[in-house]
């Protein structure tokens, strides 16, 4: 049979050279069936892909659901009946492979990323770049009907694993691009400029973790005096500080995030913080108890659709906690500028104590720069699910900025508000002028 060039290029003979390749096959090919299912067990271990969990099951130390799930993919190739409509398949998953491995790369060694430190003492993350580019290209060259189906289905891997949002050992390089563009995006901002040229409201609700029981025995006495501002009797509840707080009493969790929620729409920063007093920062119990008070906060804020962070302050007394609040919330142009607190309706049991303590923290808002907002009666205030309809009063009475109004308008955007009217109301003394100076 002739073959050709071959005959001069192969040797010592054609079929010398036909033995070695059939050998070579079946050795590539018992690696692959020793190689894969075990390396197919390990992917499915790390739980990264739910719908492959059960692979990770091994049965007398072998994995043999992976195995047999190995030999069904190379079966449903061989049934395909064709060297040349296999063998770029075959391609497109090394390639792919050699792409993602040359990306990663790439990442780490653009991030920096200290846990990747490769031998090379030369290697730069541009080598890894092009060594992406180029396994792309060749992929696309082979035949670009397989490329794009490779890629689609790497893309759909990809939307698994981030969905599944499981955690793993070794990290992701998309978390650390993520946090080194978060990282330039607020060094790169001119906080001076951001807050002239683009102010928005960036709150810091602001509440006396458990007020309602510090506070609930008195609560009847306050209504009986007829002081008016009593609020609702709170249920009995456990004294623990990790128990969750219950919406209908006093300043909590869902009263304030309600607020904040139909603020939403200025698009701006929310840190919830939630004063402990009495509390010391170096209990181990004290720590780990407002841990978890901290891990329930951030869960109430994501089903209430609040996005930011969520913190516990341990202090000796409310007021310190607070001050401290004020001063160290946020990061760079992060930094809160509207305070959001509940009206102490406690004030009158002992007046000598909250009405000071009241005062420092509207002075220390006032020393740092941040519009105060005070929520009065807040187990009144609408929830999420309600629709009102009527109007918004807005009372305007000193010159703020345009501030109320503002606010007014963040509140209609939400549907809560969305069929309420605005109504503005000017209070201004006899020959003075309206309040934004006109």
């Amino acid at each position: 049979m002739e073959h050709g060039q071959l005959d001069e290029l192969i040797y010592p003979s054609v079929k010398a050279a036909q033995i070695g390749i059939v050998l070579s096959s079946l050795g590539q090919a018992l690696q692959c069936v020793v190689v894969a299912p075990r390396l197919l067990a390990s992917i499915a271990a790390d739980g990264m892909l739910r719908p492959m969990r059960s692979l990770a099951r091994l049965t007398g130390g072998e994995p043999k659901l992976a195995l047999a799930a190995t030999y069904l993919v190379g079966a449903m190739c061989v049934l395909i009946g064709s060297l040349n409509a296999v063998a770029p398949l075959l391609s497109m998953c090394f390639l792919t492979c050699y792409s993602m491995m040359n990306l990663n790369c790439c990442l780490l060694g653009l991030l920096k990323d200290p846990h990747w430190r490769p031998r090379f003492r030369y290697f730069h993350w541009a080598v890894g770049l092009v060594g992406f580019v180029l396994c792309t290209s060749i992929m696309f060259v082979i035949d670009w009907r397989y490329a794009l189906g490779a890629w689609l289905l790497t893309l759909l891997v990809l939307a698994l694993v981030v969905r599944t949002n499981a955690q793993t050992d070794w990290g992701s390089a998309l978390v650390g691009l993520r946090f080194q563009l978060a990282m330039r995006s607020l060094t790169g901002i001119d906080i001076k400029a951001h807050l002239d040229e683009n102010w928005r409201p960036q709150l810091l609700l602001l509440y006396h973790l458990r007020e309602e029981e510090s506070h609930g025995s008195r609560r009847g006495s306050s209504a009986a005096a007829g002081w008016g501002e009593a609020e609702p009797p709170a249920e009995p509840s456990s004294s623990s500080l990790g128990d969750l707080v219950r919406g209908d009493v006093g300043h909590t969790h869902e009263r304030m995030f309600s607020v904040a929620a139909q603020l939403r729409h200025g698009s701006g920063l929310v840190i919830a913080a939630a004063v402990v007093p009495g509390a010391s920062a170096d209990s181990l119990r004290a720590v780990a108890l407002a841990e978890a008070e901290r891990a329930r906060m951030d869960s109430l804020m994501g089903r209430m659709g609040v996005r930011g962070f969520c913190k516990t302050i341990l202090a000796r007394t409310l007021l310190e906690g607070k001050l401290g609040a004020i001063q160290w919330a946020g990061l760079g142009p992060l930094v809160p500028n509207t305070l959001l607190m509940g009206w102490p309706w406690w004030w009158r049991d002992e007046p000598e104590k909250y009405v000071p303590e009241l005062v420092s923290t509207i002075n220390a808002a006032t020393i740092h720069e941040k519009t105060l907002l005070l929520c009065h009666r807040l187990s009144s205030f609408p929830g999420a699910d309600e629709e009102l309809s009527g109007f918004i009063d807005v009372w305007w009475i000193i010159r703020d900025g345009g501030l109320m109004l503002l606010m007014a308008h963040l509140m209609r955007k939400h549907r809560v508000w969305r069929g309420c009217d605005l109504r503005l109301h000017l209070v201004m003394e006899a020959g003075g002028g309206p309040p934004w100076g006109g």
